[in-house]
């Protein structure tokens, strides 16, 4: 069994983000997320980016990067953002999808798994078949007010979203946790996103949210993922991440939106997780559709 407990505490990691992939070649980016992405940065700095070529901008932006032989290369953040396929070269930079039949408390009552499923691609890829995952395995309630028919899953799906792309986004990239998935354990009574790595910097579990308070372990990364957009054939739209250190508390504000209780989060030296509770109101009181 894979339900695994969140530990607390750590501060200050190093970057590993920003390292160039030996032996990768830069025809290993997916042409479709790579030319949106060029297009979105010369569109928001004009005067800067747009007179750079394509080459120059994915260097000024840490995309790639040279290596010793003068070669370049994309670096850990441009394969994780804008990769074809990063897990040929990562394998456990992926996300581990488990939905169980029982709470936490008893996560195996009725069966060993609802569904499982190892995601992976890019980053934008990975935060939307996660979402996919998600909505097979959640419950919407559905009722009339008013002669219209009003639709309400059990979490809220931007709050999802966010969670997942931050995990993604801030584990830690370093050659030690880069054997460690990010977790996405869904309970019938939680959701549980679990990333590699502790806290970064001076914030805190406290501070998380409030304003100023922000600090990125993976900047590069960070930075491109503002401007790389999901792939079609998803209902996401928008970028993967805002990248303005509001994440945790547009969650915070989609939960209570629905009239649900605040996420947690536990931060420990080698793990973060940030859990979700359903409103297990919406089981006494409304019946339910197929998602």
């Amino acid at each position: 069994m894979r339900t695994q407990d969140c530990a607390v505490g750590e501060r200050a990691w190093p970057a590993f983000d920003a390292r160039p992939i030996p032996d990768v070649a830069i025809d290993e980016f997916d042409p479709e997320l790579l030319g949106d992405f060029l297009v979105r940065e010369r569109a928001v700095s004009p005067s800067v980016i747009g007179l750079l070529s394509d080459e120059d901008i994915l260097l000024a932006l840490g995309v790639t990067r040279r290596d010793e032989s003068g070669t370049i290369r994309p670096t850990l953040a441009g394969l994780m953002a804008l990769g074809r396929h990063p897990q040929a070269h990562f394998p456990s930079a992926n996300i581990a999808f488990i939905a169980f039949w029982g709470p936490k408390s008893d996560p195996l009552a009725g069966g060993r798994f609802l569904d499982s499923r190892t995601i992976i691609g890019p980053i934008p890829v990975m935060v939307a078949e996660t979402l996919v995952s998600v909505r097979r395995n959640m419950r919407i309630a559905s009722y009339v007010i008013g002669g219209s028919r009003i639709d309400v899953p059990e979490y809220p799906e931007d709050a999802v979203r966010e969670a997942v792309a931050n995990a993604l986004t801030h584990r830690d990239y370093s050659p030690e946790a880069l054997g460690s998935q990010v977790q996405v354990n869904m309970f019938v009574d939680r959701i549980e996103i679990i990333s590699p790595g502790g806290l970064y910097g001076l914030v805190t579990v406290d501070d998380i949210g409030t304003y100023g308070a922000s600090s990125s372990r993976n900047q590069f990364l960070s930075r491109i993922l503002e401007s790389v957009s999901y792939p079609e054939g998803y209902p996401e739209r928008g970028f993967v991440v805002e990248n303005k250190g509001t994440g945790f508390a547009q969650i915070q504000e989609s939960l209570r939106r629905q009239g649900l209780r605040p996420a947690h989060l536990q931060a420990g030296p080698s793990r973060f997780c940030l859990t979700m509770w359903k409103d297990e109101g919406l089981d006494r009181s409304l019946s339910y559709a197929s998602a």
